[in-house]
């Protein structure tokens, strides 16, 4: 059975990696050749922000082949960036000053500038589509081999953009 390993850079020092199996409570130190540890004088590993973590894949069949897919990475980004320009936009629209009745010029100029945004809100609805029709391919696809906790997940970040987008349009519409 594969294990967990841990590689840990330190970048002040000489940049060689130190191993850690999961299993294992081996010292963190790295066995260099010469015998020295990178790490002699050190106080504490979490103190230096120079230390980086990163986890390493001791198998590919550890993990589903869907998490190597360049079609599940280009999904989970184009995602979050959608997501992220989501979140912009009901920034901006929370932003937008109350509707002013009394006063016909800042009316009008309040009116010209979330017409603008619903504009560019219609505009851009595209990137909400291709997200979903990526999400699908991924969810029908014959090439990808999805665990049931992948095919969840998808559905579950399709069902919160589908909401957030309704709720951005809902509330575009309700200011106008």
């Amino acid at each position: 059975m594969p294990t967990n390993q841990i590689v840990i850079i330190d970048n002040k020092e000489n940049g060689q990696p130190m191993m850690r199996n999961g299993s294992k409570t081996d010292s963190m130190e790295p066995k260099f050749p010469s015998g020295r540890s990178s790490l002699q004088g050190r106080s504490s590993l979490q103190s230096d922000a120079s230390l980086i973590a990163t986890p390493v894949t001791p198998s590919t069949n550890d993990f589903p082949p869907v998490f190597q897919s360049a079609e599940l990475t280009k999904y989970q980004t184009n995602m979050e960036n959608t997501l992220r320009w989501i979140l912009k936009l009901e920034d901006e629209l929370d932003k937008q000053e109350n509707i002013a009745a009394n006063d016909l010029k800042l009316v009008k100029d309040q009116f010209q500038k979330h017409e603008a945004f619903m504009i560019n809100l219609t505009k851009d609805q595209h990137q909400i589509g291709q997200v979903l029709e990526e999400g699908n391919r991924l969810l029908t696809s014959s090439n990808t081999d999805l665990h049931p906790r992948e095919e969840n997940e998808i559905k579950e970040q399709m069902k919160i953009l589908n909401r957030q987008w309704e709720s951005l349009r809902a509330k575009s519409l309700e200011r106008q």
